[in-house]
């Protein structure tokens, strides 16, 4: 059925409209049930905060792997539509700076579906697949980003892995989440470890 379906007199099918409204619904809910802190919340529990039946979940999504999978798209979506990373023209240190506000900027918006993609991916191949898949174009982005650093180190392969840790979400979650440190300190130790490592 298309996104939008027209009646004979040209308005929109009210139920096409409702199946929109309830498939979003039950989006929400899951990420609402992530930010919560429920790692591996159960069709039943997303249809209990949607407000719908269970049925309605599996009406809209064949299973749970299909939600994931939704929700991680949304989720990509959401950061990537708020944040991008610096230009690769800029001078080292703008980089530096520049990519720590943007992977701070991502993890802020991405941080309660990554927190339960690390519960879940120990138990689903669905849930392991995507936050492997996340993790290495997360390498290849720093490996763009400082090309011309990564080729002069004398260590490429640990100078990538060192600088993957550094930008990495867990280094982001135990700096402001964990330490509670403020946005611009953060990104302020983030910048130094990264420039100990390319500077």
């Amino acid at each position: 059925m298309d996104a939008m379906t027209a009646t004979a007199d040209g308005s929109v099918d009210g139920r096409v409209l409702r199946g929109q409204r309830n498939r979003e619904a039950i989006v929400d809910a899951l990420m609402q049930l992530y930010g919560e802190g429920h790692g591996r919340p159960t069709a039943a529990m997303v249809a209990d905060k949607a407000g719908l039946s269970t049925r309605s979940v599996y009406h809209h999504f064949d299973d749970m792997k299909s939600l994931i999978l939704e929700v991680s798209a949304r989720s990509e979506a959401e950061w990537r539509a708020a944040t991008r990373p610096p230009s690769p023209e800029l001078p080292l240190d703008q980089r530096i700076r520049g990519f720590g506000e943007h992977r701070f900027a991502r993890w802020s918006i991405t941080a309660p579906v990554l927190r339960a993609g690390l519960i879940a991916q120990n138990r689903s191949a669905t849930v392991a697949q995507i936050m492997q898949r996340g993790r290495q174009v997360d390498r290849a982005e720093i490996s763009g980003l400082f090309r011309e650093e990564l080729a002069a180190a004398s260590n490429p392969t640990s100078t990538l892995a060192g600088l993957d840790v550094v930008f990495d979400f867990s280094t982001w979650e135990r700096l402001h989440e964990g330490s509670g440190l403020s946005r611009a300190h953060t990104i302020d130790i983030i910048a130094i470890m990264a420039s100990s490592l390319i500077g």
